[in-house]
């Protein structure tokens, strides 16, 4: 695999606020290499052609005011395409007006989203790579929220109206999501209690799930979310002055919660690249309402010593009875970063994640993709620790070395997806000034 991505951006900072501008592009590189053990002979394997290539080219800005009505704003349009001739037009623009008021402030959000694309090829469900899929989805929404700060407490009360359109479907949707957070300080820096309710309609997108996963097939269903709220409710502060915590539960509804599935296997179909082998992932949407609770320590020790921990636990869910494929109940993470002396600079992680499960299964032809011959893999829990270590010759230069997967661990990311075993990348940075 490799990733390439350049990027220019120009930006300025006045008295009154700050804006900027982006024009950039990426290409990167997978391979479907996870196909399942002992199925396919070597002459099979020799004859899959199993590269996937992505393209993207975007177009950012950004505008941030104070002492003004029009507060911040941004937008975004980007172009994303594959090597199997799909793509994916997105267009993003919001903005947030401020409404200062005797002693409270009122804000209004408005926001436009829109994305759309198409995939030249059928869901490998089907077993035969028949029509494609189009999709486009709009949506627009704004925001009204009011702050009141009163002493210790600090309350935003708002609420979120969206309407979404389904336009490829002629579809349409009206939307009302909570907006509500507060803190209040019950012992000063000590303890802060904290809690909030927020729901969204989250748009999806193509680009962005092979960003989360480069191993999907081009031949998504792409919906948005209706995360109907997120509710939750915490405790932070200092324990020590170099050491805070943060503490708190949450509990997550969520329609139409997209959830990466293993492709069948589907030996009917002789499409130009080879994805349909059981080594490619579809998305699977379900109805999940996600328990979880989530605790963190953080130690800053001056600015040359931080260490952090953190852990997370989790219950889902389903509306179909079927396990929240590829969530893990369990996920946990350690950092370290240290500045040794003026010269010299390192760090440490240390991730944990705990099993996952998916499906593997076989398409047949005449049958429902519910009915297709299937078996439930578990994927093993697994460690990554990493490090690197660097030196610091002047402001403009300095020399650097990173070990990934220290434990030399072949676990598997993704169903069938081993992950690569030791490595150790090392390299130099320069900084212009111009």
């Amino acid at each position: 695999f490799y990733n390439t991505a350049l990027t220019a951006s120009y930006s300025g900072k006045g008295r009154n606020g700050s804006w900027g501008i982006s024009a950039g592009g990426s290409h990167r590189l997978y391979n479907w290499y996870g196909i399942p053990e002992g199925v396919f002979d070597e002459a099979t394997i020799a004859g899959i052609d199993e590269q996937q290539q992505y393209y993207s080219a975007e177009l950012r800005g950004r505008l941030e005011q104070s002492e003004s009505l029009l507060g911040s704003g941004e937008f975004m349009v980007k172009r994303f395409w594959d090597a199997v001739s799909s793509g994916e037009n997105r267009a993003y623009l919001s903005t947030g007006l401020d409404f200062p008021l005797s002693q409270d402030s009122f804000s209004l959000g408005i926001h436009v989203d829109y994305v759309g694309g198409e995939f030249a090829n059928a869901s490998v469900n089907s077993t035969a790579n028949t029509d494609g899929i189009n999709y486009a989805l709009f949506q627009a929404g704004i925001s009204p929220s009011i702050l009141i700060e009163q002493d210790q407490l600090s309350l935003r009360l708002g609420a979120r109206l969206v309407y979404g359109m389904d336009v490829e479907n002629s579809d349409s949707n009206f939307y009302i999501y909570p907006q509500v957070t507060a803190t209040y300080e019950l012992l000063e820096e000590l303890v802060i209690v904290y809690g909030s309710v927020s729901g969204e309609l989250k748009q999806n997108s193509y680009a962005d799930f092979s960003e989360e996963n480069p191993f999907v097939s081009p031949t998504l269903t792409i919906q948005p979310t209706d995360q109907q709220y997120d509710a939750r409710i915490g405790f932070k502060g200092q324990l020590l002055p170099s050491l805070s915590y943060n503490v708190r539960g949450s509990y997550l509804a969520e329609n139409r919660k997209p959830l990466f599935k293993l492709n069948p296997q589907n030996d009917f179909r002789n499409d130009e690249k080879g994805y349909t082998y059981g080594n490619s992932f579809e998305l699977f949407y379900d109805d999940v309402k996600t328990l979880s609770i989530f605790g963190e320590l953080n130690l800053d020790i001056s600015r040359n010593f931080s260490l952090g921990v953190n852990a997370s636990v989790r219950d889902y869910d389903t509306e179909t009875d079927n396990p929240a494929w590829n969530l893990p109940n369990v996920e946990g993470s350690l950092f370290m970063d240290v500045q040794i002396d003026e010269k010299w600079f390192g760090g440490a992680s240390l991730f944990f994640v705990g099993e996952r499960e998916d499906l593997f299964s076989q398409a047949v032809p005449n049958t429902q993709p519910a009915d297709f011959p299937s078996t439930i893999l578990t994927l093993d829990s697994y460690f990554d620790a990493n490090a690197h270590l660097g030196y610091r010759f002047s402001d403009q230069l300095s020399v650097y070395a990173r070990a990934s997967n220290l434990a030399n661990n072949d676990y598997q990311r993704w169903a069938n997806f081993r992950v690569q075993s030791l490595q150790v990348l090392g390299g130099l940075t320069y900084k212009f000034d111009f």
